[in-house]
C-alpha cells in the first residue's frame, strides 16, 4: 500500500491486489478483513484496485463470493465497477475493481474495450480537491429522535410479514429479500422522512456528512494544534489530544450513521450512493 498527498495536502492510501484464481478464497476474506480494519483504522481514504478473481456478478449463488461482498459492505467500502471486466465465449466476469471508503469522491468510472490483455482496463477518476467549495447548497436529512424511534418499532410490529413466507418456502431468497426490504422500507420512511435542509450559503462542503458543527469543530482542533506547535508544553498538548480525540469520535460516528442511511435509501444500486 502506498501514501500520496492529495491537492488539500491530506494523504490517501492506494494499492492494487493480485488473488490467483486457485487460491482458497475463505482465507483471502479473511486477510481481506484484516487488511480493510487496518487500513481503515487510519480514517483516510482508500482505494483499493486489482484483479480480485472473485465475480461480483456470481454473489447472490456462490457463499464465498457472498461473505467477500459482505465483509467489504461492512466496512462501509464498496465496489465501483459493476459491469463484467472479462470476457469469454462462455462467461462474462466481474473480478476486476476498484473498492473505496469514498464513493462521494469518485467523478466518473469506466471499463476501456482494448485488446492489450484478457481483462478489459478499468478507469477511475476521483475528486481530490479542496474540502468544500463556496456554492448555495440544500441536502436531504431525517430526523432521528426517541419518539420516531418508537414510532419505528410501533410500525415494524404493525407490519404483516406474511407474503415473505411463501418465497421462504419455496426456496427463493431473493424474492422474499425484496419483500422484506420494500415492506421495511415503507415502515422506515414514514418514521425517518426526508427534509430538504438549507445549508450554509457560504459554505457547501463536499463530504456529504459534513455538518456546520462539525466543520466549526474541526477549526479548533487545527487552532488547538497550532498552539502547541508554538507552545510545545504538556498542557497543551494535552488539551490538543483531548479534543482531537472527542472531535475524532463524533466524526466517524456522523460518517457512519450518514452512509447507513444512504445503505438503506440505495440498496438495490449502490452507485448512487453520494
Amino acid at each position: 500500500m502506498n501514501r500520496y498527498i492529495a491537492d488539500n495536502n491530506s494523504y490517501f492510501i492506494t494499492g492494487a491486489i493480485y488473488r490467483p484464481p486457485g487460491n482458497n478464497l475463505e482465507d483471502f476474506n479473511n486477510e481481506w478483513n484484516n487488511l480493510l480494519s487496518a487500513l481503515l483504522s487510519k480514517n483516510k481514504d482508500l482505494y483499493i484496485i486489482g484483479d480480485f478473481n472473485v465475480d461480483l456478478l456470481k454473489a447472490h449463488k456462490h457463499n464465498y463470493t457472498n461473505n467477500f461482498l459482505d465483509i467489504t459492505l461492512a466496512h462501509q467500502v464498496l465496489p465501483v465497477i459493476t459491469q463484467p471486466t472479462r470476457f469469454s465465449s462462455t462467461s462474462a466476469t466481474l473480478i476486476d475493481n476498484m473498492f473505496t471508503n469514498r464513493m462521494h469522491k469518485i467523478l466518473d468510472s469506466s471499463i476501456m474495450v482494448e485488446d492489450i490483455s484478457d481483462h478489459l482496463p478499468i478507469l477511475v477518476w476521483i475528486d481530490t480537491s479542496p474540502k468544500f467549495s463556496t456554492e448555495p447548497s440544500t441536502c436531504l436529512t431525517r430526523r432521528v429522535n426517541p419518539n420516531s424511534k418508537d414510532l419505528f418499532k410501533l410500525l415494524l410490529t404493525q407490519t404483516d410479514w406474511s407474503c415473505i413466507v411463501k418465497p421462504c418456502d419455496n426456496n427463493e431468497p431473493s424474492l422474499a429479500y425484496d419483500l422484506f426490504i420494500s415492506k421495511f422500507m415503507v415502515a422506515y420512511d414514514t418514521a425517518f422522512p426526508l427534509r430538504t435542509s438549507k445549508t450554509d450559503s457560504s459554505t457547501k462542503f463536499t463530504q456529504p456528512w459534513m455538518t456546520p458543527a462539525l466543520f466549526k469543530s474541526c477549526k479548533t482542533k487545527n487552532k488547538l494544534y497550532a498552539a502547541y506547535i508554538a507552545n510545545p508544553t504538556a498542557a497543551s498538548k494535552d488539551k490538543y489530544i483531548r479534543f482531537r480525540n472527542q472531535f475524532k469520535s463524533i466524526r466517524k460516528k456522523a460518517e457512519q450513521l450518514f452512509y447507513h442511511d444512504q445503505f438503506m435509501k440505495h440498496h438495490s444500486d449502490l452507485k448512487h450512493i453520494p
